[in-house]
């Protein structure tokens, strides 16, 4: 995991450095953390950054701004706004900050905001490679639901792509355990990254696409993604 540090203070650096080589050990995450010294190597080394620690307070340099010019640039980058004044916390959502850590950083708080960007991020590099659907590597994260026919299935990918697959959807559900999948309908399996909203009937896609909600399982299924939508708030 690449991970980026913008701050200013060299002791806050030091100390935040400190218990991320911590929780690194402890939880045996690999970590690669880099300081950026500079706003023209910060930028320049952006697409290689998983995970960047901005402050908000960077001499004459603004950390609000530099967070929203980054989103613009790199939206899949992660940040996590520090900064020693918490009413910078309430301007998180202008560049869709990830989390809010308040210095002097503590090591338990730390861990708790930080544990879900962990588990989502490890989540995102599990990937399927099965010669009996395709040669290549399935990552999970690009599955936008599965689909039952008969005894098959078919894997339907954010990129528009169908998956042909030899197994049932039995399979895939045992396969797919803790893995942000549900079940709307005894013939679909959905991705809840992908859910946009849910009606009495169907449940909306972000691509549009209605999967059908039967009563069997609307009631497991609302549940599945509220907890799944409160683990990612």
């Amino acid at each position: 995991m690449e991970i980026f540090i913008f701050d200013d203070c060299k002791n806050d650096r030091n100390d935040l450095i400190r218990i991320l080589q911590s929780l690194s050990q402890k939880n045996n995450i690999p970590m690669h953390i880099k300081v950026q010294k500079d706003l023209s190597s910060l930028f320049k080394n952006l697409n290689n950054c998983d995970l960047l620690f901005l402050d908000m307070v960077l001499g004459s340099l603004n950390g609000l701004s530099i967070g929203q010019n980054i989103k613009k640039l790199y939206p899949e980058c992660r940040i996590v706004i520090i900064t020693a004044f918490d009413q910078y916390s309430k301007q998180g959502y202008k560049i869709h900050a990830d989390r809010f850590l308040l210095k002097p950083f503590n090591e338990s708080e730390v861990l708790i905001e930080l544990s879900e960007l962990f588990e989502e991020y490890f989540r995102n590099l599990r990937c399927i490679k099965d010669m009996n659907i395709i040669p290549n590597k399935i990552y999970i994260k690009d599955i936008l639901y599965i689909e039952a026919i008969n005894k098959r299935t078919k894997l339907h990918m954010t990129n528009g792509r169908i998956i042909n697959s030899p197994y049932t959807l039995k399979h895939w559900i045992s396969e797919l355990t803790n893995s942000g999948f549900c079940q709307p309908h005894k013939s679909f399996f959905i991705n809840l990254s992908y859910v946009n909203e849910i009606t009495n009937t169907d449940v909306i896609l972000y691509s549009d696409e209605l999967i059908p909600l039967s009563r069997n399982h609307k009631k497991s299924f609302e549940k599945d993604l509220l907890d799944f939508l409160y683990k990612a708030i």
